[in-house]
Protein backbone atom coordinates (compact mmCIF):
# COMPACT_ATOMS: atom_id res chain seq x y z
CA UNK A 1 0.00 0.00 0.00
CA UNK A 2 1.43 3.15 -0.96
CA UNK A 3 2.16 6.07 1.55
CA UNK A 4 -0.82 8.81 2.01
CA UNK A 5 0.34 11.83 -0.27
CA UNK A 6 0.30 15.34 1.51
CA UNK A 7 0.85 18.30 -0.33
CA UNK A 8 2.53 21.28 1.36
CA UNK A 9 2.36 24.55 0.04
CA UNK A 10 5.45 27.31 1.12
CA UNK A 11 9.34 25.83 1.39
CA UNK A 12 10.19 28.59 3.72
CA UNK A 13 10.80 27.39 7.27
CA UNK A 14 7.39 26.44 8.06
CA UNK A 15 7.04 23.97 4.90
CA UNK A 16 10.88 22.51 5.25
CA UNK A 17 9.75 21.40 8.89
CA UNK A 18 6.21 19.96 7.96
CA UNK A 19 8.12 17.71 5.04
CA UNK A 20 10.32 16.46 7.17
CA UNK A 21 8.09 15.44 9.49
CA UNK A 22 5.39 13.68 7.66
CA UNK A 23 8.00 11.82 5.76
CA UNK A 24 9.22 10.61 9.37
CA UNK A 25 5.95 9.58 10.45
CA UNK A 26 5.75 6.93 6.80
CA UNK A 27 4.06 9.63 4.73
CA UNK A 28 5.00 10.85 1.06
CA UNK A 29 5.16 15.01 1.15
CA UNK A 30 5.01 17.18 -2.09
CA UNK A 31 6.38 20.91 -1.62
CA UNK A 32 4.69 23.20 -3.68
CA UNK A 33 7.23 26.94 -3.49
CA UNK A 34 6.32 29.36 -6.11
CA UNK A 35 10.10 31.05 -5.61
CA UNK A 36 13.22 29.85 -7.27
CA UNK A 37 14.60 28.75 -4.04
CA UNK A 38 13.76 27.61 -0.47
CA UNK A 39 14.18 30.09 2.64
CA UNK A 40 10.84 31.97 2.47
CA UNK A 41 11.34 35.16 4.42
CA UNK A 42 14.88 34.76 5.04
CA UNK A 43 15.85 34.74 0.95
CA UNK A 44 17.02 37.93 -0.64
CA UNK A 45 17.98 38.97 -4.57
CA UNK A 46 19.22 42.29 -4.84
CA UNK A 47 17.98 41.96 -8.53
CA UNK A 48 13.99 41.70 -7.49
CA UNK A 49 12.13 44.25 -6.26
CA UNK A 50 11.68 44.53 -2.81
CA UNK A 51 15.18 41.69 -2.56
CA UNK A 52 12.34 39.12 -3.83
CA UNK A 53 10.51 38.52 -0.35
CA UNK A 54 9.68 40.74 3.27
CA UNK A 55 13.19 40.91 3.46
CA UNK A 56 15.63 43.35 3.77
CA UNK A 57 19.61 42.83 3.17
CA UNK A 58 20.71 44.25 6.87
CA UNK A 59 17.45 41.56 8.31
CA UNK A 60 18.73 39.95 11.77
CA UNK A 61 16.78 37.72 14.14
CA UNK A 62 14.87 39.07 16.59
CA UNK A 63 14.80 36.46 18.81
CA UNK A 64 18.39 34.77 19.98
CA UNK A 65 19.58 31.64 17.81
CA UNK A 66 19.34 29.66 20.68
CA UNK A 67 16.02 29.62 21.14
CA UNK A 68 15.27 29.29 17.45
CA UNK A 69 16.98 26.09 17.20
CA UNK A 70 14.76 23.14 15.66
CA UNK A 71 14.35 20.22 18.25
CA UNK A 72 17.02 18.29 15.65
CA UNK A 73 18.83 21.17 13.86
CA UNK A 74 20.59 24.01 15.99
CA UNK A 75 21.47 27.56 14.54
CA UNK A 76 24.87 27.18 14.85
CA UNK A 77 27.53 30.32 16.41
CA UNK A 78 30.06 30.49 13.41
CA UNK A 79 29.01 33.02 11.36
CA UNK A 80 30.58 31.53 8.14
CA UNK A 81 30.52 32.57 4.57
CA UNK A 82 32.77 35.17 3.02
CA UNK A 83 32.65 38.64 4.50
CA UNK A 84 30.56 40.29 1.89
CA UNK A 85 27.76 37.62 2.66
CA UNK A 86 27.99 38.58 6.40
CA UNK A 87 26.27 41.26 7.80
CA UNK A 88 26.38 44.55 10.25
CA UNK A 89 24.21 43.69 12.14
CA UNK A 90 24.78 39.39 12.18
CA UNK A 91 26.19 38.44 15.87
CA UNK A 92 26.86 35.61 17.74
CA UNK A 93 23.19 35.37 18.81
CA UNK A 94 21.17 37.22 16.80
CA UNK A 95 22.03 35.24 12.95
CA UNK A 96 21.29 37.94 10.05
CA UNK A 97 19.43 36.77 7.09
CA UNK A 98 21.91 34.93 5.13
CA UNK A 99 23.32 32.78 8.10
CA UNK A 100 19.49 31.77 9.04
CA UNK A 101 18.89 30.95 5.06
CA UNK A 102 21.99 28.77 4.94
CA UNK A 103 21.02 26.68 7.70
CA UNK A 104 17.02 26.29 6.59
CA UNK A 105 19.04 24.84 3.54
CA UNK A 106 21.65 23.22 5.19
CA UNK A 107 18.14 21.79 7.42
CA UNK A 108 16.68 20.87 3.67
CA UNK A 109 19.95 18.98 2.98
CA UNK A 110 20.19 17.15 6.17
CA UNK A 111 16.62 15.48 6.39
CA UNK A 112 16.34 15.06 2.68
CA UNK A 113 13.78 17.00 1.95
CA UNK A 114 14.97 18.47 -1.50
CA UNK A 115 14.30 16.20 -3.42
CA UNK A 116 10.36 16.53 -2.57
CA UNK A 117 10.29 20.26 -3.22
CA UNK A 118 8.96 21.97 -6.94
CA UNK A 119 10.41 25.19 -6.88
CA UNK A 120 8.95 27.76 -9.28
CA UNK A 121 5.89 26.24 -9.12
CA UNK A 122 2.97 28.87 -7.41
CA UNK A 123 -0.45 26.93 -6.36
CA UNK A 124 -3.37 28.63 -8.20
CA UNK A 125 -6.23 26.71 -6.94
CA UNK A 126 -7.33 23.45 -4.08
CA UNK A 127 -10.17 22.15 -3.78
CA UNK A 128 -11.64 19.30 -2.00
CA UNK A 129 -13.80 16.91 -4.25
CA UNK A 130 -15.25 14.11 -1.68
CA UNK A 131 -12.19 12.77 0.81
CA UNK A 132 -9.63 14.13 -1.97
CA UNK A 133 -7.96 16.91 -1.97
CA UNK A 134 -6.75 18.08 -5.50
CA UNK A 135 -3.61 21.16 -5.70
CA UNK A 136 -3.99 22.26 -9.42
CA UNK A 137 -6.08 19.26 -10.17
CA UNK A 138 -3.69 16.93 -8.69
CA UNK A 139 -4.87 13.84 -5.78
CA UNK A 140 -3.57 13.96 -2.33
CA UNK A 141 -5.16 12.84 0.84
CA UNK A 142 -4.07 15.61 2.54
CA UNK A 143 -2.79 19.46 2.52
CA UNK A 144 -0.70 21.75 4.28
CA UNK A 145 -0.91 25.28 4.10
CA UNK A 146 2.61 26.58 4.96
CA UNK A 147 2.88 29.93 3.02
CA UNK A 148 2.99 32.39 5.99
CA UNK A 149 1.77 35.31 7.71
CA UNK A 150 3.26 37.44 4.46
CA UNK A 151 0.32 37.42 2.11
CA UNK A 152 0.13 41.02 0.71
CA UNK A 153 1.32 44.18 1.68
CA UNK A 154 -0.67 46.48 3.61
CA UNK A 155 -1.70 49.99 3.04
CA UNK A 156 -3.78 52.16 5.30
CA UNK A 157 -6.20 54.34 3.37
CA UNK A 158 -5.03 58.19 4.25
CA UNK A 159 -6.60 60.66 2.86
CA UNK A 160 -4.82 62.59 0.00
CA UNK A 161 -2.13 59.90 -0.36
CA UNK A 162 -2.98 59.76 -4.36
CA UNK A 163 -1.43 63.42 -4.83
CA UNK A 164 1.37 62.92 -2.42
CA UNK A 165 4.36 64.75 -4.71
CA UNK A 166 7.04 62.36 -2.97
CA UNK A 167 7.60 58.77 -3.20
CA UNK A 168 5.74 56.39 -1.41
CA UNK A 169 6.64 52.29 -0.49
CA UNK A 170 5.64 49.39 1.60
CA UNK A 171 8.37 47.87 3.69
CA UNK A 172 8.61 45.34 1.42
CA UNK A 173 9.90 46.77 -1.33
CA UNK A 174 12.54 48.50 1.00
CA UNK A 175 16.45 46.63 0.44
CA UNK A 176 19.23 49.07 1.99
CA UNK A 177 19.44 52.78 2.94
CA UNK A 178 21.88 54.10 0.13
CA UNK A 179 19.39 55.37 -2.03
CA UNK A 180 17.33 57.13 0.90
CA UNK A 181 20.55 59.63 2.26
CA UNK A 182 19.93 62.81 2.82
CA UNK A 183 16.12 62.85 2.64
CA UNK A 184 13.01 63.44 4.80
CA UNK A 185 11.16 60.09 5.67
CA UNK A 186 8.09 59.19 7.61
CA UNK A 187 8.15 55.85 8.36
CA UNK A 188 5.13 54.06 9.18
CA UNK A 189 4.78 51.56 11.66
CA UNK A 190 6.83 51.00 14.86
CA UNK A 191 7.11 46.78 14.64
CA UNK A 192 10.10 45.09 13.92
CA UNK A 193 10.30 45.64 10.46
CA UNK A 194 9.40 49.79 10.94
CA UNK A 195 12.24 49.83 14.29
CA UNK A 196 14.69 48.18 11.85
CA UNK A 197 13.93 50.56 8.99
CA UNK A 198 13.54 53.46 10.85
CA UNK A 199 16.92 52.74 12.41
CA UNK A 200 18.89 52.06 9.84
CA UNK A 201 17.79 54.99 7.13
CA UNK A 202 18.27 57.77 10.43
CA UNK A 203 22.16 57.11 9.89
CA UNK A 204 21.80 58.37 6.63
CA UNK A 205 18.50 60.39 6.41
CA UNK A 206 16.13 62.40 8.56
CA UNK A 207 13.19 60.01 10.02
CA UNK A 208 10.11 60.47 11.33
CA UNK A 209 8.45 57.43 12.63
CA UNK A 210 4.53 57.76 12.47
CA UNK A 211 2.48 55.26 15.01
CA UNK A 212 -1.08 55.33 15.89
CA UNK A 213 0.15 54.35 19.63
CA UNK A 214 3.94 54.07 21.00
CA UNK A 215 5.47 50.30 20.77
CA UNK A 216 6.97 49.30 24.10
CA UNK A 217 10.34 48.69 22.93
CA UNK A 218 12.44 46.45 24.58
CA UNK A 219 16.20 45.76 24.18
CA UNK A 220 17.77 42.86 22.11
CA UNK A 221 20.27 42.30 25.05
CA UNK A 222 20.71 42.82 28.91
CA UNK A 223 23.92 42.76 30.12
CA UNK A 224 25.55 41.77 27.21
CA UNK A 225 23.10 38.89 26.44
CA UNK A 226 20.10 38.05 24.80
CA UNK A 227 17.40 39.54 26.90
CA UNK A 228 14.79 36.47 25.99
CA UNK A 229 17.83 34.20 27.53
CA UNK A 230 15.82 35.36 30.86
CA UNK A 231 12.90 34.14 29.94
CA UNK A 232 13.71 30.61 31.62
CA UNK A 233 10.87 28.33 32.40
CA UNK A 234 10.92 29.22 35.52
CA UNK A 235 10.74 32.69 35.18
CA UNK A 236 7.86 31.97 32.37
CA UNK A 237 5.64 29.84 35.23
CA UNK A 238 5.24 32.57 37.23
CA UNK A 239 2.38 34.93 37.58
CA UNK A 240 2.09 37.50 35.12
CA UNK A 241 2.65 40.49 37.09
CA UNK A 242 5.82 38.91 38.41
CA UNK A 243 7.08 38.19 35.74
CA UNK A 244 6.60 41.67 34.11
CA UNK A 245 8.09 43.27 37.23
CA UNK A 246 11.41 41.16 36.77
CA UNK A 247 12.45 41.67 33.04
CA UNK A 248 11.49 45.76 33.68
CA UNK A 249 13.64 46.25 36.54
CA UNK A 250 16.22 43.94 34.20
CA UNK A 251 15.39 46.22 31.14
CA UNK A 252 15.16 48.99 33.15
CA UNK A 253 18.87 48.69 34.57
CA UNK A 254 20.03 48.23 31.07
CA UNK A 255 18.60 51.11 29.62
CA UNK A 256 20.20 53.15 32.64
CA UNK A 257 23.66 51.51 31.76
CA UNK A 258 23.65 52.39 28.01
CA UNK A 259 22.97 56.56 29.72
CA UNK A 260 19.06 56.72 28.89
CA UNK A 261 16.53 57.58 31.41
CA UNK A 262 14.43 55.60 33.34
CA UNK A 263 11.91 54.02 31.51
CA UNK A 264 9.69 55.33 34.09
CA UNK A 265 9.75 58.51 32.86
CA UNK A 266 9.73 58.49 29.14
CA UNK A 267 7.00 59.24 26.81
CA UNK A 268 3.70 57.33 27.31
CA UNK A 269 3.71 53.88 25.71
CA UNK A 270 7.41 54.16 24.93
CA UNK A 271 8.04 52.39 27.68
CA UNK A 272 9.15 48.49 28.00
CA UNK A 273 6.32 45.91 28.49
CA UNK A 274 2.77 47.95 28.46
CA UNK A 275 0.38 44.96 29.29
CA UNK A 276 -1.50 43.39 26.71
CA UNK A 277 1.07 44.79 23.84
CA UNK A 278 3.56 43.05 22.11
CA UNK A 279 6.75 44.96 22.89
CA UNK A 280 9.42 46.17 20.08
CA UNK A 281 12.60 44.39 20.26
CA UNK A 282 15.40 47.01 18.65
CA UNK A 283 19.07 47.77 20.06
CA UNK A 284 19.00 51.67 19.33
CA UNK A 285 15.25 52.83 18.77
CA UNK A 286 14.33 53.76 22.12
CA UNK A 287 17.73 55.64 22.11
CA UNK A 288 17.49 57.32 18.88
CA UNK A 289 13.89 58.43 19.73
CA UNK A 290 14.82 59.52 23.42
CA UNK A 291 17.92 61.65 21.70
CA UNK A 292 15.75 63.34 18.92
CA UNK A 293 17.47 61.28 16.43
CA UNK A 294 14.43 59.97 15.19
CA UNK A 295 11.07 62.01 15.48
CA UNK A 296 7.93 60.46 17.07
CA UNK A 297 4.89 61.94 15.58
CA UNK A 298 1.34 60.28 16.06
CA UNK A 299 -0.95 58.78 12.99
CA UNK A 300 -0.86 60.40 9.94
CA UNK A 301 -4.04 62.23 9.78
CA UNK A 302 -4.33 63.52 5.88
CA UNK A 303 -1.53 64.56 3.02
CA UNK A 304 -1.88 67.85 1.58
CA UNK A 305 1.10 68.27 -1.57
CA UNK A 306 4.62 67.30 -0.44
CA UNK A 307 3.22 68.08 3.49
CA UNK A 308 2.13 65.36 5.93
CA UNK A 309 -0.81 66.48 7.97
CA UNK A 310 -0.58 63.95 11.93
CA UNK A 311 -3.55 63.49 14.22
CA UNK A 312 -2.29 66.33 16.51
CA UNK A 313 -2.35 69.14 13.85
CA UNK A 314 0.96 69.15 12.93
CA UNK A 315 2.71 69.57 9.52
CA UNK A 316 5.44 68.22 8.11
CA UNK A 317 7.00 68.39 4.39
CA UNK A 318 8.71 64.61 3.83
CA UNK A 319 10.24 63.15 0.21
CA UNK A 320 9.18 59.65 1.47
CA UNK A 321 6.49 57.69 3.27
CA UNK A 322 7.06 54.41 3.99
CA UNK A 323 4.65 52.02 5.11
CA UNK A 324 5.76 49.74 7.33
CA UNK A 325 2.26 48.45 8.24
CA UNK A 326 2.33 44.66 7.83
CA UNK A 327 0.33 42.51 6.05
CA UNK A 328 -2.80 41.22 5.22
CA UNK A 329 -3.25 37.37 5.31
CA UNK A 330 -4.65 35.58 2.36
CA UNK A 331 -5.30 32.20 1.20
CA UNK A 332 -6.61 32.51 -2.28
CA UNK A 333 -5.78 29.29 -3.71
CA UNK A 334 -8.31 27.92 -1.27
CA UNK A 335 -11.83 28.19 -1.99
CA UNK A 336 -13.87 30.73 -1.39
CA UNK A 337 -15.70 30.90 2.32
CA UNK A 338 -13.84 27.86 3.38
CA UNK A 339 -11.86 30.14 5.98
CA UNK A 340 -13.02 33.27 5.79
CA UNK A 341 -10.02 35.92 7.55
CA UNK A 342 -11.22 38.48 9.61
CA UNK A 343 -9.64 41.98 10.52
CA UNK A 344 -7.21 40.85 8.00
CA UNK A 345 -4.83 38.77 9.78
CA UNK A 346 -7.51 36.31 11.89
CA UNK A 347 -8.54 32.74 11.13
CA UNK A 348 -10.40 30.12 12.88
CA UNK A 349 -8.52 27.03 13.12
CA UNK A 350 -8.23 24.78 16.42
CA UNK A 351 -5.37 25.46 18.34
CA UNK A 352 -3.98 27.69 15.34
CA UNK A 353 -3.82 24.70 13.12
CA UNK A 354 -6.49 22.49 12.05
CA UNK A 355 -9.84 23.38 10.28
CA UNK A 356 -12.29 22.08 12.58
CA UNK A 357 -14.63 21.15 9.89
CA UNK A 358 -12.88 20.04 7.33
CA UNK A 359 -10.72 17.22 7.42
CA UNK A 360 -7.19 17.18 5.95
CA UNK A 361 -6.61 20.30 6.32
CA UNK A 362 -4.01 22.03 8.32
CA UNK A 363 -2.23 25.20 9.04
CA UNK A 364 1.93 26.08 9.75
CA UNK A 365 2.91 28.89 11.15
CA UNK A 366 0.09 30.95 10.75
CA UNK A 367 -0.18 32.12 14.31
CA UNK A 368 2.06 35.11 16.04
CA UNK A 369 4.78 33.43 18.42
CA UNK A 370 6.18 36.09 21.04
CA UNK A 371 9.56 34.59 20.58
CA UNK A 372 11.00 32.70 17.39
CA UNK A 373 8.45 31.17 14.98
CA UNK A 374 10.68 27.99 13.70
CA UNK A 375 10.48 25.85 16.75
CA UNK A 376 6.28 26.44 16.88
CA UNK A 377 6.44 25.46 13.42
CA UNK A 378 8.01 22.28 14.21
CA UNK A 379 5.83 21.46 16.67
CA UNK A 380 2.81 22.24 14.55
CA UNK A 381 4.52 20.05 11.88
CA UNK A 382 4.88 17.22 14.49
CA UNK A 383 1.45 16.63 15.43
CA UNK A 384 -0.25 17.31 12.18
CA UNK A 385 2.63 14.37 11.10
CA UNK A 386 1.09 12.20 13.61
CA UNK A 387 -2.84 13.10 13.13
CA UNK A 388 -2.56 12.57 9.51
CA UNK A 389 -0.19 9.25 9.92
CA UNK A 390 -3.13 7.54 12.46
CA UNK A 391 -1.12 7.87 15.78
CA UNK A 392 -2.70 10.60 17.27
CA UNK A 393 -6.79 11.90 16.60
CA UNK A 394 -8.40 15.25 16.82
CA UNK A 395 -11.91 15.81 18.94
CA UNK A 396 -15.02 16.15 17.31
CA UNK A 397 -15.92 18.83 15.32
CA UNK A 398 -18.30 20.69 18.20
CA UNK A 399 -15.68 20.25 20.71
CA UNK A 400 -13.14 21.75 18.72
CA UNK A 401 -15.37 24.98 17.56
CA UNK A 402 -16.10 25.64 21.22
CA UNK A 403 -12.40 25.83 22.39
CA UNK A 404 -11.87 28.27 19.13
CA UNK A 405 -14.67 30.13 20.98
CA UNK A 406 -13.11 29.79 24.49
CA UNK A 407 -10.10 31.37 23.22
CA UNK A 408 -11.09 33.59 21.53
CA UNK A 409 -13.11 35.19 24.41
CA UNK A 410 -9.97 34.82 26.81
CA UNK A 411 -8.18 37.04 24.48
CA UNK A 412 -10.69 39.63 24.39
CA UNK A 413 -11.17 39.73 28.37
CA UNK A 414 -7.53 40.07 28.40
CA UNK A 415 -7.08 42.73 25.59
CA UNK A 416 -4.21 40.26 24.16
CA UNK A 417 -4.31 39.63 20.23
CA UNK A 418 -6.51 36.80 19.59
CA UNK A 419 -3.72 35.21 17.32
CA UNK A 420 -0.65 35.57 19.31
CA UNK A 421 0.63 32.84 21.15
CA UNK A 422 3.23 32.42 23.85
CA UNK A 423 6.57 30.74 23.16
CA UNK A 424 6.99 28.37 25.92
CA UNK A 425 3.27 28.01 26.75
CA UNK A 426 2.20 26.96 22.91
CA UNK A 427 5.12 24.12 22.51
CA UNK A 428 3.96 22.62 25.98
CA UNK A 429 0.21 22.91 24.76
CA UNK A 430 1.10 21.01 21.78
CA UNK A 431 3.72 19.02 23.22
CA UNK A 432 1.24 17.41 25.69
CA UNK A 433 -0.91 16.43 22.70
CA UNK A 434 2.06 14.28 21.50
CA UNK A 435 3.95 13.23 24.58
CA UNK A 436 6.89 15.35 23.30
CA UNK A 437 7.01 17.36 26.80
CA UNK A 438 10.00 17.89 28.42
CA UNK A 439 10.22 14.54 31.19
CA UNK A 440 11.98 16.26 33.82
CA UNK A 441 11.26 19.87 33.72
CA UNK A 442 12.79 20.52 37.18
CA UNK A 443 16.17 20.08 35.94
CA UNK A 444 15.08 22.47 33.06
CA UNK A 445 13.96 25.83 35.31
CA UNK A 446 16.78 28.05 34.73
CA UNK A 447 17.75 26.53 31.40
CA UNK A 448 16.75 28.76 28.06
CA UNK A 449 13.61 27.71 26.78
CA UNK A 450 14.86 25.98 23.22
CA UNK A 451 12.81 23.26 21.11
CA UNK A 452 16.33 20.77 21.78
CA UNK A 453 14.13 20.25 24.87
CA UNK A 454 11.33 18.78 23.47
CA UNK A 455 13.25 15.65 21.37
Amino acid sequence: MSARRVAVIGAGASGLVSAKWLATAGLDPVVFERAERIGGVWTYDQSLPGGGSPSYRSLVTNVSRQKTHLSDHELGGDLGGSSDQRLAGDRDDFPGRARVLRWLEAYADRFDVRRRIRLRTPVRGIERRGHVWHVDGEPFDAVVVASGLFSRPFTPDVAGLDSFQGRVMHATEYMHPEPFADVDVIVVGAGSSGADIAVELARVARVCLSVRAVAPVVPKTVGGRPLDHLLTRRLEQRPEDERGRSLYEAIGGEYRRRGLPDPAVWPAGLAPLVPGRAPTPSEDLAAMILRGTIALQPAIESIDGEHVVFGDGTRRRVDLILFATGHSLELPMLPPGLLPVREQVEIDLYRHVWHPEVAGLAFVGLCRVSGAVPPIAEMQARWIARVLSGAAFLPPTGVMRHEIAERRARHLSAGTEYMRVPFLGYLDEIADLIGARPQDERSLQDAVVSATQYR
